[in-house]
């Protein structure tokens, strides 16, 4: 949609136009991906802002049922930390259970954010927020077997 391209080209001023001309916030794209999906998993802050405050649905997952949080922790922009900092903060304040969403493989966004290198404070932010540091996924991987294995 076009608002999936706006968010993806990081187009603030587009999004915004979008969201005034009242265009669909929940459309899923074909890989079942909103644009507050692309918006977290892109760290496109602001546009996930817009999206949140537009009244977009936090809770729809992709076809994999990767929540936008998941989506966000597996990030590790190391140029952009801070950004992903705020945009993991953002999604918390907007749904605080979100650190408890489950993909269809049993990966919560607390294993996503172990699979990657130099993410401590990210799984910081998820462990002070309520993630369950002992959640096995359906291969009966915890999130300190994950970073272990990805070193």
């Amino acid at each position: 949609s076009a608002l999936h391209y706006a968010v993806a080209e990081s187009n603030v001023r587009l999004v915004q136009a979008l969201i005034m001309r009242r265009a669909e916030l929940n459309l899923q794209d074909q890989e079942g991906r909103t644009p507050l999906y692309e918006a977290a998993s892109r760290n496109v802050a602001n546009c996930l802002k817009l999206l949140i405050n537009a009244g977009a649905n936090i809770n729809i997952t992709d076809n994999s049922d990767i929540s936008p949080l998941a989506a966000a922790a597996a990030q590790n922009h190391e140029h952009s930390i801070d950004l992903l900092l705020d945009l993991l903060s953002m999604i918390l304040k907007a749904k605080p259970e979100a650190v408890r969403d489950i993909d269809e493989d049993g990966w919560t966004p607390l294993h996503w954010a172990c699979r990657q290198k130099n993410s401590v404070d990210i799984i910081h932010i998820l462990l002070d927020n309520g993630a369950e540091k002992n959640a096995a996924t359906k291969r009966g991987w915890r999130p300190i077997d994950v970073a272990k294995y990805h070193g």
